[in-house]
């Protein structure tokens, strides 16, 4: 479970990219803000997984 888990994190880390880089484009600086906290969160949650897994 917790590999589908990393799975769908990390799917969803690649669209907040696209959209960070879409953001930035646009010059929507809070919008971009906001996406970097959501991509970090989760790389945390990746993270977190991971050390539980080892």
């Amino acid at each position: 479970m917790s590999l589908d888990s990393i799975k769908v994190y990390k799917h969803n880390i690649e669209n907040i990219k696209k959209q960070e880089n879409r953001a930035i484009l646009d010059k929507k600086w809070t919008e971009l803000a906001k996406l970097r906290v959501k991509r970090a969160d989760f790389e945390a949650k990746i993270k977190e997984i991971e050390e539980g897994n080892l």
